[in-house]
C-alpha cells in the first residue's frame, strides 16, 4: 500500500470555530496515522503531512480570534504523539533485549529528527513573516509545536528516568531549538525539567531573559527580528544564536548574539572575539554582582551585560539586554546613505558550511534525492551511491526515509562524528564479529539491521543505508591480512548474508570509491551484485527561481547580496551544483565584491558580474593561494601521491586523470575521448579507460559524450590542474 496523500486546505480568511474543529481532529486523525503507519519516517511522510498542518493553521491564526486555545489544541496534540511513539520505540528496544541506556540513546536520535521539522517549517516561512504581527504568529505556532514534542518526551518513563530527567542530562539532542520558544513555553518547558542542574539553572537565569527580550523588542515597531539560527556550544557553555531581521528593516544581515549559561565558562578572549565579529548581546553570568575584567576594558563596554544566578533578577537582565538588541535592529545602518556604502561584511561566511549541526535554517530540501531514493525503493538489491567529497552524500543519508508505507529505511554509518547517537552500531557488531573471530552466527546480518533500527522494523521490507562503506570494506580487508581464517568464519559468510538480504530488501552504500567492495574476487558473492548510480548534485533547471540550487545560492548569498537567474547560471557551469564548492566560490566572490569597493545599493549580481570575478579569482595562480578550497588542495595532494596510489588506486587514477585533462586544455577543460584514452594509459596502463570514466562520471569527476571528455565540476578540475607534488 502507497503512502495515502492528504487533500491540500488551505485556511480561510476568516475561520469559523467549526472549521478549527475539523482541522484539529484532522490533525489528530494524521498524527495516529503516522503513529501506526509510518513511525520515525520523519522526511517523508511526517514532513509532508505536517508541514500541510503548519500551512492551514498559520493561515488561521490571522483570521481566528480565540487563537490561544486552537494553539493550545495543536500543543497538546503533538504531546500526545510525541509520547506515544517515543514510548513505542523504548517499548521495542527493551523488548529485544537492549538496555535503558540504548533506548534513550536511540530515543534522543528520534527526538532531535523529529524537531528538525517545524524548525524547517519555519525557516521556509520565515522570509515571509513582514510585520510584527505576522513574526508572532510564527513564532507561536513553531513554539507551541517545539513544546509539544519536548512535552511529550518529559512523560516517558524510562525505568530509573523520567523523561524529563533524560532532557535534563542530554541537552544536545534539542537544546537548540529553545530560542525558537516563546518565552512562556519556555518557561513551562524548564519548570518540568528534573533535576534542576547546572545546565537547567543556565537556561532559567541566563537564557530566558534573552528569549523574553528577543520577544519583546518588537512592541511597537512595524516590524521586528527572529531567531533563524541556533547552536548550543556544549564545550563553550553557551547559545549562539542569530536574528534575521524584517524584510521591511533598513538592516538586512543577521544580528548574532551570545548566552553564557555558567560563569565558569566566560573568558576574556573569547568575549574579544565576539566583539570583534560584531556580535550585537554577550550575555555574561556573574555572581554577587561582581564583573569580569571585562568591565575594565573599554573595548568590552558595549554589548556585554552582565546577568545573576538569581530568577528575581531576570526582569533587569531582559531590560538591559533590549536596549543593545534594539540600537542593533533598527538604529543602525538604517538610511539611505548607508545603502551607497561599499559591503563591508562577507555574507557568505555566515552559512554553515563546515558546521552542519547549524544546516535546519539554512537547509535545501533535495527533491532530487528523494526522486533517486524513490526510483529504488520497492526494488531489492544492492545500489552504489558514489561522488566526490563534501557532495552532501552524509546529509542526504540522514535525511532519506520510505515514501510509501512498505519499506522500512535503517540509517548507518562507518565513522561516526558523534551527531546522531548510535548512528555507528552497524558497524560496531561487525568489529565485534571479527575481534572474536568465532564462526558468524547465520543471521547475524539481517539481527544486526534490526537492532540498528529505530523500533519501526517488525514486518516487511527494509532499505539499510551504510555510510562511508569504504571504510567497511578496509575493515574486512585488514582483518584478513592479520588472521586469514577470518576470511571463513567471518568475512566470507558476512558477505554472503548481505547478497541474501539484498535478496528480499535493499542495501545502499554511500561513499567516494566505487570499488572499495572488491574484496576476496575469487569467491565475493556480492560484488556482482552492486550495481552504481549517478549520484545527484544540487540540481539546476534553468528558469525555475525554486529549483534546488537557485535555492541554495540564495541561502548563501543574503541580502544585501541578490543574484539573478544568470549568475545562478553561472555559477553552476562552474560548481556543477556541488555544495561545499558553491559555498567556498560565493565566499570568494563576496571577498572580491568586498576588494572592489562595491556600494550595498550595486549588489544585484549577474552572468557579468561572475565572468569578472573569474577572470580574476579562478586563474591558476589565485586558485593555489586560495584557502577556500584547502580541503580539495590537500586531498588532491594526497591522493596523487606514492601513498595515496596505494592507499586508494582508483582515486589516484581518477584524480591523475583529472589533473592532465585539465592541465591540457586550461581554457576549455575538454578533451578528446582519443586523448583520455591515451591519458588514462599513461597513467595505469593496465585500467580500462572506459570503465574508469563511467565510474567516476557516475561519482561527479567526469561528464563525456561521444566525442569529449571534461570535469564535470569545472572548479575541481581547475584545482587539480594547479596541485602540487605528487607523481608527475
Amino acid at each position: 500500500m502507497g503512502t495515502q496523500v492528504r487533500p491540500r486546505v488551505v485556511a480561510p480568511i476568516t475561520v469559523t470555530q467549526a472549521e478549527v474543529d475539523e482541522r484539529v481532529a484532522d490533525l489528530k486523525t494524521a498524527l495516529d496515522a503516522l503513529s501506526t503507519k509510518h513511525i520515525f519516517q520523519w522526511q517523508t511522510v511526517y514532513r509532508d503531512w505536517l508541514s500541510e498542518d503548519f500551512d492551514w493553521f498559520l493561515g488561521a491564526l490571522a483570521g481566528y480570534d480565540r487563537f490561544p486555545q486552537m494553539l493550545e489544541r495543536i500543543h497538546l496534540a503533538v504531546a500526545e504523539h510525541s509520547e506515544e511513539i517515543f514510548k513505542k520505540g523504548r517499548h521495542y528496544q527493551i523488548s529485544q533485549g537492549e538496555s535503558e541506556q540504548y533506548a534513550i540513546e536511540k530515543s534522543l536520535n528520534g527526538l532531535r529528527s523529529f524537531l528538525e521539522l517545524p524548525i524547517e517549517f519555519y525557516s521556509v516561512r520565515l522570509p515571509g513573516a513582514m510585520d510584527t504581527k505576522q513574526a508572532m504568529r510564527l513564532r507561536a505556532l513553531t513554539s507551541r509545536m517545539l513544546s509539544g514534542i519536548l512535552t511529550g518526551y518529559s512523560y516517558l518513563n524510562f525505568g530509573l528516568d523520567s523523561g524529563a530527567r533524560v532532557l535534563a542530562q542530554h541537552p544536545r539532542s534539542w537544546a537548540h531549538t529553545l530560542p525558537f520558544f516563546t518565552s512562556a513555553d519556555l518557561d513551562a518547558l524548564l519548570e518540568r525539567l528534573d533535576p534542576p542542574n547546572e545546565f537547567v539553572r543556565g537556561l532559567r537565569c541566563y537564557l530566558t531573559p534573552l528569549v523574553e527580550a528577543i520577544e519583546q523588542v518588537g512592541e511597537g515597531q512595524e516590524h521586528m527580528p527572529l531567531p533563524a539560527v541556533a547552536e548550543l556550544r556544549w564545550d563553550a557553555g553557551r547559545m549562539n544564536i542569530w536574528l534575521k531581521p524584517s524584510a521591511l528593516s533598513p538592516f538586512s544581515q543577521l544580528i548574532e548574539l551570545e548566552c553564557y549559561l555558567a560563569e565558569r565558562f566566560v573568558r576574556q578572549p573569547d568575549l574579544l572575539d565576539a566583539t570583534n565579529r560584531g556580535v550585537a548581546v554577550t550575555v555574561v553570568p556573574i555572581s554577587g554582582g561582581a564583573g569580569h575584567g571585562e568591565q575594565d576594558d573599554p573595548r568590552l563596554r558595549h554589548g556585554v551585560v552582565h546577568a545573576e544566578s538569581d530568577l528575581s533578577k531576570v526582569p533587569e537582565t531582559r531590560d538591559a539586554i533590549k536596549g543593545p538588541l534594539a540600537g542593533r535592529a533598527y538604529h543602525q545602518q538604517g538610511t539611505r546613505r548607508s545603502r551607497q556604502q561599499p559591503l563591508g561584511t562577507n555574507v557568505a561566511r555566515a552559512f554553515p558550511r563546515d558546521t552542519p549541526n547549524l544546516l535546519p535554517f539554512y537547509i535545501v530540501h533535495r527533491q532530487s534525492i528523494r526522486d533517486l531514493f524513490r526510483s529504488f525503493e520497492s526494488r531489492n538489491g544492492v545500489r552504489l551511491w558514489c561522488s566526490v567529497r563534501r557532495s552532501g552524500k552524509t546529509t542526504a543519508g540522514r535525511r532519506l526515509d520510505a515514501t510509501s508505507g512498505e519499506v522500512t529505511v535503517i540509517k548507518q554509518t562507518c565513522d561516526t562524528t558523534g551527531e546522531a547517537p548510535n548512528d555507528r552500531l552497524f558497524y560496531k557488531y561487525v568489529k565485534e564479529a571479527l575481534e572474536n573471530g568465532n564462526w558468524l552466527p547465520d543471521t547475524f546480518f539481517r539481527d544486526a539491521v534490526h537492532r540498528c533500527a529505530d523500533g519501526q522494523v517488525d514486518s516487511g521490507r527494509q532499505a539499510f543505508v551504510l555510510d562511508e562503506y569504504e571504510t567497511l570494506f578496509g575493515a574486512l580487508e585488514a582483518a584478513l591480512r592479520r588472521d586469514r581464517d577470518l576470511r571463513y568464519f567471518v568475512v566470507q559468510p558476512l558477505l554472503n548474508q548481505m547478497v541474501e538480504f539484498s535478496r528480499e530488501n535493499l542495501i545502499i552504500f554511500l561513499g567516494q570509491q566505487p570499488n572499495a567492495h572488491y574484496i576476496l574476487m575469487e569467491q565475493n558473492q556480492l560484488s556482482p551484485y552492486v550495481q552504481q548510480d549517478s549520484f545527484p548534485l544540487f540540481e539546476h533547471k534553468q528558469g525555475e527561481p525554486e529549483e534546488e540550487f537557485a535555492q541554495l545560492v540564495r541561502k548563501v548569498l543574503a541580502d544585501p547580496v541578490n543574484p539573478d537567474a544568470s549568475f545562478v547560471d553561472a555559477v553552476h557551469s562552474e560548481t556543477a551544483g556541488h555544495p561545499y564548492l558553491t559555498v567556498s566560490i560565493l565566499r570568494g566572490l563576496v571577498d572580491w565584491l568586498i576588494e572592489e569597493k562595491r556600494p550595498e545599493n550595486r549588489l544585484k549580481l549577474t552572468r557579468e558580474d561572475f565572468d569578472r570575478f573569474a577572470g580574476v579569482c579562478l586563474r591558476p595562480r589565485a586558485l593555489r593561494l586560495n584557502r577556500e578550497y584547502e580541503i580539495f588542495h590537500t586531498a588532491v595532494g594526497s591522493a596523487l601521491t606514492a601513498d595515496g596510489l596505494e592507499r586508494s588506486p582508483w582515486q589516484h587514477h581518477v584524480y591523475a586523470a583529472l589533473r592532465e585533462v585539465a592541465r591540457s586544455s586550461p581554457e576549455t577543460l575538454r578533451c578528446s575521448r582519443d586523448d583520455f584514452d591515451e591519458i588514462v594509459g599513461g597513467i595505469a596502463p593496465d585500467v580500462d579507460p572506459g570503465g574508469l570514466l563511467s565510474e567516476s562520471s557516475n561519482s561527479n569527476f567526469f561528464a563525456f559524450d561521444d566525442h569529449h571528455v571534461w570535469p564535470r565540476i569545472r572548479l575541481l578540475g581547475r584545482i587539480a590542474a594547479v596541485a602540487q607534488g605528487g607523481m608527475q
